[in-house]
Formats: C-alpha cells, structure tokens, sequence
C-alpha cells in the first residue's frame, strides 16, 4: 500500500473466510477480516497491480493504523 495515495500496491490475500493475518516485526500478530467488496474483489484480480477502494476505506485505515511510515504518529 502507498500511504501517500493511499492506494494499494499489491492485492491482499482474501482467506480464512475473507480474512488475512499480519505478522509484525516485534512478534506479534493480528487477523483482519476485510470489509470492502473493492478490497475481496482485488484479491482475485491478479492483473491488477495498484488500485484505490472506496473514499473511506474502511480496510486501507486499518492497514495504515498499523503500517509503519514516516507519516504514522503511533511510536
């Protein structure tokens, strides 16, 4: 995902009954169930490499909640 644009980059991996888990660098990890139909929608569109969902992303805002960038206040 581009912060910046905030457009997606990659497609994300839509499983686990419409979910993904996250990895983190410190050891933990978290499950998110995507809420767009744009966003469970791209997943299956492998041609499609850079995209933007709805203006209020619901999935996008929880990603960058949690995405380390120059821009994120969150320590």
């Amino acid at each position: 995902m581009n912060p910046e644009t905030k457009q997606w980059i990659d497609p994300v991996a839509v499983w686990h009954n419409g979910a993904s888990t996250f990895s983190f660098a410190d050891g933990h990890a978290e499950s998110h169930r995507w809420l767009q139909v744009s966003t469970k929608n791209a997943s299956g569109e492998q041609t499609q490499l850079m995209w933007s969902g709805p203006r209020n992303d619901r999935d996008l805002a929880w990603c960058l909640e949690r995405y380390a960038w120059k821009g994120n206040s969150r320590p």
